[in-house]
């Protein structure tokens, strides 16, 4: 009997979706880059990220989700008709503890022939304790080849000032106050 993390983490059932980031000047706008957000198995009660990725906190599954995630995201970016610069979510508790998390983020780009430097990894934390020295390993391995970093949520959850001066990321994404 699979279990719902089983579902998950079945190749497939992930479905990436694309959200447009643009850059304004004026009245003229111009694709920044892409969003890669995450949807749960379709017909499952965490189909909507939000539930995904709680449940999957609550589990401390965050690295072997990260993974199928990548790999969804990856070849969903392959499929597309363009090159567009590609951003993904990935925990910093998976790059504090997956030693082998970037390496398998390079093989799989490699894998779908899309150039590192097309990805930025945005870091995402929702709890208030993260490996440092794991975290400096997987920075220093993303823009070795070529990968940028955001911080994103900037000012919600976890996301907060330590954690921007421990990473001296490329980007902030600061969230909305809605």
């Amino acid at each position: 009997m699979l279990t719902l993390l089983d579902t998950i983490l079945k190749p497939g059932s992930l479905t990436p979706m694309f959200q447009p980031i643009f850059e304004v000047n004026g009245e003229e706008r111009r694709l920044h880059y892409l969003e890669c957000l995450m949807r749960g198995p379709k017909g499952t009660s965490v189909e909507r990220a939000d539930i995904l990725f709680g449940y999957v906190r609550r589990k401390r599954e965050e690295i072997a989700v990260d993974r199928a995630c990548m790999r969804a995201a990856l070849q969903g970016t392959s499929m597309l008709p363009f090159e567009p610069h590609i951003s993904v979510n990935v925990h910093a508790t998976t790059l504090g503890r997956d030693a082998g998390f970037v390496s398998y983020l390079k093989g799989l780009a490699d894998d779908w022939g899309i150039a590192s430097d097309r990805l930025t990894v945005e870091l995402i934390e929702h709890a208030p304790f993260w490996d440092v020295a794991g975290i400096w390993r997987a920075i220093d391995e993303l823009r070795k080849y070529g990968m940028r970093l955001a911080v994103d949520d900037v000012g919600a959850g976890q996301s907060n000032y330590n954690m921007i001066l421990d990473c001296c990321p490329d980007a902030l994404k600061v969230d909305a106050y809605v």
